[in-house]
């Protein structure tokens, strides 16, 4: 087991001391202006999986430099990128690097955006995810008199202008109601020289004014279950107020 411990520690300096000395030789090439050697020899150090990312960039930067001395841009933008996604963070040594390189540099970097950040959606912008409660005795209490359901869920402000609304159609349904029947009655019972036209349209006022309510009513209803139930509203009923009067304002959202 040492002996593998040795060999290995061996096996590692002697990769390390080859690589400085290939990095030695790359930089006499760079130096000798023998840019496709410096191509040809980094591509073969790169291919070597002992490799530290210090040495592969350093190689990295002697083909750039060579890359972009013989006009290939395109070469040089391919290092780039194989150096950002190397290092992502990693910038160029303005003493060993000509600023255009530099320069090249940055604007291929800002330009590829390797890896952009996605935003951060936040809980109430764009698209909010609203989750629906079952709430079926609210329901029900909202059937029975619409608003009720809205106070006992804790809105009393708007609960109380819709149940009052709600006691307000069903005053008008019974007093109509009742209006109706009487007038049926009269209408029933008109004898001799009874004006019948008269009395009739009396009880048809009557009828007609009892089945808007009832409609009115069975709508309000319907629309307080619907509120009650979704979170999104695509209809409002709030409250205006300037101090000497207060108005009831009906919205609709599309």
């Amino acid at each position: 087991m040492n002996k593998l411990i040795v060999f290995l520690l061996l096996a590692t300096f002697t990769f390390a001391q080859d690589n400085s000395k290939n990095i030695k030789d790359l930089e006499q090439d760079f130096i000798s202006f023998d840019y496709e050697k410096v191509l040809q020899k980094g591509r073969f150090i790169l291919a070597d999986s002992y490799t530290t990312k210090s040495d592969s960039l350093t190689i990295f930067t002697y083909m750039l430099n060579s890359a972009y001395a013989l006009n290939d841009t395109s070469l040089a933008k391919s290092i780039i990128i194989s150096i950002l996604k190397t290092d992502l963070n990693h910038s160029l040594n303005p003493k060993k690097t000509s600023p255009k390189i530099i320069e090249f540099f940055n604007h291929v970097k800002t330009e590829e955006n390797l890896f952009p950040t996605k935003p951060v959606k936040k809980d109430d912008e764009l698209n909010p995810v609203r989750i629906k409660k079952e709430t079926p005795w609210i329901s029900v209490s909202s059937v029975l008199l619409p608003g009720s359901g809205h106070l006992i869920k804790g809105e009393k402000q708007k609960g109380y202008i819709h149940s009052a609304i709600s006691v307000g159609l069903m005053a008008g349904i019974v007093v109509s109601h009742i209006k109706t029947n009487d007038n049926m009655d009269l209408y029933h019972k008109a004898k001799g020289n009874a004006n019948y036209n008269a009395l009739y349209d009396d009880y048809n006022s009557a009828y007609k004014t009892r089945s808007v309510l009832i409609g009115a009513y069975l709508i309000w209803g319907l629309y307080n279950i619907f509120e009650i139930n979704n979170q999104d509203q695509f209809v409002s009923l709030k409250t205006v107020s300037d101090g000497s009067k207060t108005e009831l304002l009906l919205s609709y959202h599309f």
